[in-house]
């Protein structure tokens, strides 16, 4: 017996694996993503962050980047602290030059970071040590005019601890001072400085730049840029007044727009940022480390988005060969996600498109090898076929009701001010006799599909088709203060479709027809009625009969109009002023003590 072929968008049973064993699959290469990355780098922090899809590259390199940055700038920190300490150990003799000098020498020859040390007493004589391109040059002179170094005594006087001076423009170089009050006997006496190079940290994003693929960068504000590669000597902007530079001048074009567009807004919103450089797309990563400076330092890097794949491979070759396998286990995952989250995905829209009753354009699910998102799918699906029927047989407003507040509120029996129509084609009956029962149901569903269309426009409620005849109303379920005036837009608006359906019919043949329609506005009762087997959202009283005979008596006001729409004076009342109206006349009606005041309704005044 030969096997049966599936249908297409289906597949065989068996070959299907159960949402446990995908979402352990999922987590399972996470976890080895995160382990190998642990591992293989052996850092201490942003562990959780190094491993989240093509994002474990950015982390890597800010994690080196914060790395090198401490690298260079502790020695500083430390080489002053323990100075300090044995200035106050041993009771240097701070007017005693040579032997600071002598000092200095020794206490910055291993410590390479440090670009200058030294000493300022309070007569703003400066003794210390400075390298430049390598040699050692001696500092003992008068500083007492020198502008900066008054700044900084003054300042000084006012601290007690170690603190970041802010940073300075000397000579041939930009630095990064650290300094350290010193005081004796309750006295300030002057204040010991270590300083690093603005160039030294640009030539470090230049070796991370070239080591990661990308472009590092150090910023000390949103405009003030302390590192850059572009900068590694001197910049022309640099100067006493303007240490650093702004972005603008690095010549660094996705630097430059880093907060314009979809980019940064303000530093502290996000981690991250995308911005368009012509048609290239980049993305920006930054984390703030503190304790360097008189405000947060800002490291961060930019790369190439198309590109993220072979930076990821280079940085896996100059790291370590093994991270290869870490790659795959994240492009694993992320295959695995999405053909378990793209069913997810689709559902989440359909159900979407039901909440806003779009019904008709709900795409099916396809079939899934999972076997609970097949299940799913076909759940779906069966519910898409019900509701669809569903929408055929039920008000559109009445059920966007029932979504938004629960059937109980909807159904509850209540009177109500309403607004009812009752439209009906004049000689349908002869008209119908003369074509087949096929072409009176396709005729009749054309034109209530006419009516029915400007009903819903004005959103009111379709209660029921009764042969050729509509019968609508407003102000159930939902409330609505402008009812009749809703009613009278939706009757004028039949009024310029039928015309323009009869010209179409004139044109293939076929006779006009004319319609009588009836508004009126009363008190009825509105809910469920029937019976738990069948029920009927409706309305019920007399002004539903007042309406009904009110429509009927088109044929004695109709003065050859294409279609003949007739008021109540309780209507008429509601909308004087809005619509064109006339007095026509009064007629009495059966089940009416009083005579029912007849106007026309002609064409809208706003």
């Amino acid at each position: 017996m030969s096997e049966t072929k599936p249908e297409k968008g289906q597949v065989r049973a068996g070959w299907r694996l159960t949402i446990s064993i995908s979402i352990a699959m999922s987590v399972s290469l996470l976890v080895l993503t995160s382990l190998a990355t642990v591992i293989l780098v052996q850092w201490k922090s942003s562990r959780d962050n190094t491993v989240e899809m093509m994002g474990a590259v950015s982390w890597l390199i800010l994690e080196y980047m914060e790395e090198g940055v401490r690298d260079h700038m502790q020695p500083t920190v430390d080489q002053l602290v323990a100075v300090a300490s044995v200035f106050e150990q041993h009771n240097y003799d701070l007017q005693d030059r040579e032997t600071l000098l002598q000092f200095f020498r020794g206490s910055v020859t291993a410590v390479p970071q440090v670009s200058t040390f030294g000493f300022i007493d309070n007569d703003m004589n400066v003794v210390g040590v400075r390298w430049l391109k390598n040699v050692r040059i001696d500092v003992n002179r008068s500083m007492s005019a020198d502008l900066d170094i008054q700044t900084i005594m003054s300042d000084a006087q006012n601290r007690k601890e170690p603190y970041w001076g802010r940073i300075l423009y000397r000579e041939d170089r930009v630095l990064i001072n650290r300094l350290f009050p010193i005081w004796r006997d309750g006295q300030f006496r002057g204040v010991l400085f270590s300083s690093t190079t603005v160039a030294a940290l640009s030539e470090l994003t230049a070796n991370l730049s070239d080591l990661f693929s990308t472009t590092a960068f150090i910023l000390t504000d949103k405009d003030q840029v302390l590192a850059h590669p572009n900068i590694q000597g001197l910049h022309p902007g640099q100067t006493a007044s303007t240490p650093l530079i702004k972005l603008s001048q690095t010549g660094d074009p996705v630097l430059m727009n880093v907060w314009s567009g979809t980019a940064l807004q303000n530093i502290e919103d996000r981690d991250d940022a995308e911005v368009m450089v012509g048609k290239t797309k980049y993305a920006v990563i930054y984390r703030q480390v503190d304790n360097f400076g008189a405000t947060p330092w800002y490291i961060g890097a930019w790369f190439e988005i198309a590109r993220v794949d072979q930076a990821f491979e280079r940085l896996k070759t100059s790291l370590y060969v093994s991270l290869g396998l870490v790659i795959l286990s994240v492009a694993a995952a992320i295959i695995l996600g999405r053909f378990v989250g793209r069913p997810i995905r689709r559902l989440a829209n359909g159900a979407t498109q039901i909440g806003n009753l779009d019904i008709a354009n709900v795409e099916r699910l396809p079939n899934s090898h999972i076997s609970e998102l097949d299940e799913q799918a076909r759940a779906f699906n069966t519910m898409i076929a019900s509701l669809r029927a569903f929408e055929t047989y039920v008000p559109r407003s009445l059920v966007q009701r029932l979504l938004k507040s629960g059937e109980d509120e909807v159904v509850l029996s209540e009177e109500r001010e309403i607004a009812i129509m009752f439209t009906d084609i004049a000689g349908f009956t002869s008209m119908s006799e003369n074509i087949s029962a096929q072409e009176v149901a396709a005729f009749l569903n054309d034109h209530l599909q006419i009516l029915g269309t400007e009903v819903e426009r004005e959103e009111g409620t379709i209660d029921k088709f009764i042969g050729d005849a509509l019968m609508a109303f407003w102000g159930a379920p939902v409330p609505q203060d402008d009812k009749v005036a809703r009613a009278c837009r939706a009757a004028l608006a039949m009024k310029q479709a039928i015309a323009a359906d009869n010209r179409k019919r004139q044109l293939e043949g076929e006779d006009a027809i004319r319609v009588r329609v009836g508004i009126h506005s009363g008190s009825v009762v509105v809910g469920n009625v029937g019976w738990p087997g069948r029920m009927n959202y409706t309305i019920v009283g007399d002004a539903v009969n007042a309406c009904q005979r009110l429509e009927s008596l088109g044929k004695e006001f109709d003065i050859g109009e294409e279609v003949t729409i007739l008021l109540s004076a309780q209507a008429a009342e509601e909308v004087r002023g809005q619509f064109a109206l006339s007095h026509v006349g009064s007629r009495q009606v059966k089940g009416k003590q009083t005579a029912l005041e007849i106007y026309r309704l002609s064409e809208n005044r706003d």
